[in-house]
């Protein structure tokens, strides 16, 4: 068996690994007691307890290992969505900011909204005679 961080290729964050095989392995052993259990007869009137015990643990170090991620999954997507909107705007051309202007206002105009501002071109049409 591979061990958390052995994965080809490696996980960025190899803590979802061993949430993994903490997983896994904590109902294995919960299987595992049910299987003695119903075929050597032992322990019957444990089992249950036991096997909650294991599911408390297992769901109690989940959480917490979840928990602690999810701080780092929510830095993680500000510092990429900074990146993404700082590589966009390498992309864009300066005039891009004009077209977006005039679609914000027609949805202005479609909403019933007046205008913040007026185009040149919009000006010299409503002069023409």
């Amino acid at each position: 068996m591979a061990h958390a961080g052995e994965s080809d290729p490696p996980l960025r964050f190899p803590i979802y690994e061993y949430l993994y095989l903490i997983n896994v392995h904590s109902q294995r052993l919960v299987d595992l007691l049910d299987e003695a259990s119903n075929r050597f007869g032992v322990g019957h009137e444990t089992v249950a307890y036991y096997q909650s015990l294991i599911q408390c643990v297992r769901a109690g170090a989940s959480q917490d290992i979840v928990s602690f991620m999810n701080s780092v999954e929510l830095t993680e997507e500000w510092l990429f969505e900074r990146s993404r909107v700082n590589e966009e705007r390498k992309l864009l051309d300066p005039e891009d900011v004009y077209l977006e202007v005039r679609r914000l206002e027609a949805e202005r105009a479609e909403k019933g909204l007046p205008p913040r501002i007026e185009f040149i071109e919009d000006v010299k049409t409503d002069d023409a005679p």
